[in-house]
This record gives structure tokens, C-alpha cells and sequence, in this order.
């Protein structure tokens, strides 16, 4: 898809002692990296702008508006979703069933005229979405924690596509998956891209930032220290942004 308008920016994010001052643009249909070592403050950006941290300074526009998300549930509301790095604590509730943590963001999405749930309408808005992802599954009452590693990142992921979100934050998206696993979560990437989504992708993995992305953002110390393009994003050029060396 070609890329359109920012639908998402930073101007001058403060948090803590790992965000310092840090700006970025995500347009539609782009995938943006982030790049850094460990404590470089890619996590930490990421948690204040979803309204999970106290964001202490800067502005976000989004979709043309300023905004200031103070809770996790208003970005949510406004289309954010964030999969956060630890999947097991944060992007599952693992004794709950896979329909339970795929429509977690979406309710509404279940539920008939007069507001109540429609476990037909809502078990089969499940199957579709789990389908989209090609998550292997026995059945969407079993526990997320019956699921291999990929597949529950993929029920972690799914409840970003039900809640129809404009921007999705992937904090280490393909983390203790295998390899089958990380082909498709990329290809899922990519069609969310396609459809439009604006995807802004946190790895360690070099060769993930490599093939994935449009632009990386590279950090160090709380700070953006440089912004590779296409073309620019290579191992040499990233080791050294993030040693500081270039």
C-alpha cells in the first residue's frame, strides 16, 4: 500500500530517566522501528504514549488532534492497541479463554441490537479474526495457556485487529516464537500495514528491523539518536547508532 498522511506523532516526549525528548512520525500503512540496546528507553517511550507511564512532557497529535492518553483504556478507545513485550504478564490473560482474550478490546463487537452478547454472533466474529491470523487452535473456550508460543502472540495480537485499531504498537512482536511462527506474524504485519494500519514495530533483532520496516528509529540512553530509511537500515549503520560510534 502506498503510504499516506501521519497519522500519528510525538513532539518532545519526557518519562522517567529513559525518555528523554524523543520525536517521531507514523504515517498509514508504514512500518516504523525502533532500534536500541537493552535500557536504551524503547519499552519505556512506548508505555508513556499508550498512557501506561506518566507521559511528564511533550505532545502527541493524533489523527490531526492533540491528545494525551492518561490511561491505557483511552488509547484503546481513540484505536491504539500496544502488544506489549511480555506476552505471558501483559498481553494475555492466560487462564481465560482464547474468545475472552480475543475480544477483550472489542466487546460491542459480540453483543446484538438491544446490547447484549450473542454468543453465535460473537463466537463466529472470533473464528474470523483468529483466522486472519492463521492461529492454530482446538477451540476458543480452551485456555490462551493451552496455546504453543506463536499461537498465543497471535491471540495476543488479535485482539488489536478486533478492536479495529489505527495504530498498533509491537514491543518485540516475534520474542520466543519459532521460526514458522515468525513468518507468519510478519506476514500479518504486513497486512495490517496493507489495510492501512500504522505500525509501530520496538525489536532487537536486526534482520526483523531489516525486512520489516520502512523507517527505524534508533535510540540511546532515553534519546533518538538518529532515523535510518530504506536503504540506510543495515547492521553496520544500526551497531553504530546504537554505540555511538557513527
Amino acid at each position: 500500500m502506498q503510504k499516506s498522511g501521519t497519522v500519528f506523532e510525538a513532539k518532545n516526549i519526557c518519562s522517567g530517566n529513559l525518555v528523554r525528548n524523543v520525536s517521531f512520525h507514523v504515517r498509514s500503512g508504514e512500518v516504523l522501528g525502533f532500534a536500541g540496546l537493552v535500557g536504551s528507553g524503547r519499552t519505556e517511550t512506548m508505555r508513556a504514549i499508550f498512557g501506561a507511564d506518566l507521559m511528564e512532557k511533550g505532545e502527541i497529535i493524533y489523527l490531526g488532534q492533540k491528545v494525551n492518553f492518561r490511561t491505557p483504556k483511552q488509547a484503546v478507545k481513540s484505536g491504539i492497541g500496544l502488544l506489549p513485550e511480555d506476552r505471558k504478564r501483559q498481553g494475555l490473560v492466560l487462564e481465560q479463554p482464547i474468545r475472552v482474550n480475543t475480544t477483550l478490546a472489542a466487546v460491542d463487537k459480540g453483543k446484538n441490537k438491544l446490547g447484549f452478547i450473542d454468543a453465535k454472533k460473537e463466537k463466529g466474529f472470533v473464528k474470523d479474526i483468529l483466522a486472519q491470523l492463521s492461529t492454530k487452535y482446538n477451540s476458543t473456550e480452551d485456555n490462551a495457556s493451552s496455546l504453543s508460543g506463536g499461537n498465543q502472540q497471535k491471540v495476543a495480537l488479535s485482539k488489536w485487529l478486533a478492536a479495529d485499531c489505527k495504530v498498533i504498537i509491537l514491543d518485540e512482536p516475534t520474542r520466543g516464537v519459532d521460526v514458522g511462527a515468525k513468518v507468519e506474524i510478519y506476514k500479518n504485519i504486513n497486512d495490517l500495514a496493507a489495510q492501512g494500519v500504522a505500525i509501530i514495530m520496538v525489536s532487537s533483532e536486526m534482520p526483523e528491523l531489516i525486512g520489516m520496516c520502512d523507517r527505524v528509529m534508533v535510540m540511546r540512553y532515553g534519546e533518538v539518536v538518529g532515523e535510518l530509511r530504506q536503504g540506510e537500515i543495515t547492521e553496520s549503520n544500526l551497531i553504530a547508532l546504537e554505540m555511538g560510534v557513527a
